[in-house]
């Protein structure tokens, strides 16, 4: 018999196990219509547990699109996966991480407890005040100021993207991102404010990540980004991405099996050697201007 034979079985020894597994975090399949989603989805409070904290279940508030605050005010599916993946497999003990739209700081505040600095960030400054009462409610105020920092940053905001590498003097080591890769319907046309449409958000993520990945011309940081497809165009982001990063797909062997059906992949991004001489280059040249 063939690997690829016993790949296949293994696949779906994993497909079975999942799906008659009893865990508290199992998820249901991601879609706004979804009435049992929904009755998660949309709640008030959520909670999660994670192998990794033993004692301690993360609690977060949710406040789903009031006070103005948009779509990041819900825990996506996304976000949970790319925690319970982070909180295993990668280490980041006295690791500089910066969030990119963390919506409600879920993955931050899980890293922060696995005793990383974290610089959580999100363009929607009416999220900003939900995520540091969560911070506060999860690793204690005294801690806030010390293990983390939260910021805004919109996408492409060249002062923003300064202001959050210089909270990590020694440079940035890790960036993290879940379900930002996405754009609205595009065959509806009465959604206000578009900016989640192909042809304006993925340029302005990939400029981002590609100018924090390129400022210190001694580090790299990976980039782990959780991403489920709605959309085709949405293909368009992972070929920009593939003109300057090195690109990994993380084997589904190595993502919970709760989250095996969810269909929600991670890839880790590591900016090619040859753009991150030639941008840091650019960028001091600039600078001493």
């Amino acid at each position: 018999m063939t690997m690829k034979f016993y790949f296949i079985l293994y696949e779906c020894f994993l497909l079975f196990v999942s799906t008659n597994a009893s865990n508290s975090q199992a998820l249901v399949p991601f879609t706004y219509h979804g009435a049992e989603h929904k009755k998660t989805f949309l709640a008030a409070n959520r909670v999660f547990e994670f192998s990794k904290l033993t004692n301690q279940r993360i609690k977060i508030t949710q406040k789903y699109k009031a006070n103005g605050a948009g779509l990041g005010s819900a825990v996506w599916d996304g976000s949970f996966v790319l925690a319970e993946y982070m909180q295993r497999k990668v280490d980041v003990k006295d690791k500089c991480v910066v969030e990119i739209g963390c919506g409600l700081g879920l993955v931050s505040i899980v890293l922060s407890l696995r005793n990383a600095y974290v610089i959580a960030t999100d363009g929607d400054d009416n999220l900003l005040p939900i995520v540091k009462e969560n911070f506060k409610d999860n690793i204690g105020i005294s801690n806030v100021n010390k293990k983390t920092s939260i910021n805004l940053l919109r996408w492409g905001n060249r002062t923003q993207m300064d202001n959050v590498i210089n909270k990590c003097p020694n440079g940035i080591d890790l960036i993290v991102a879940a379900d930002v890769v996405f754009e609205h319907d595009p065959l509806k046309k009465n959604v206000k404010n578009n900016l989640h449409s192909a042809n304006v958000t993925f340029p302005l993520l990939y400029n981002t990540l590609k100018y924090l990945s390129s400022h210190n011309k001694k580090k790299r940081p990976e980039i782990y980004l959780a991403y489920k497809q709605r959309y085709s165009r949405e293909g368009s982001f992972f070929s920009l991405m593939q003109d300057s990063f090195d690109v990994t797909h993380i084997s589904r062997r190595d993502i919970h099996r709760d989250f095996i059906k969810a269909k929600i992949k991670i890839f880790k991004f590591l900016l090619k050697k040859e753009v991150q001489i030639t941008n840091t280059t650019t960028r001091k040249a600039k600078d001493e201007l």
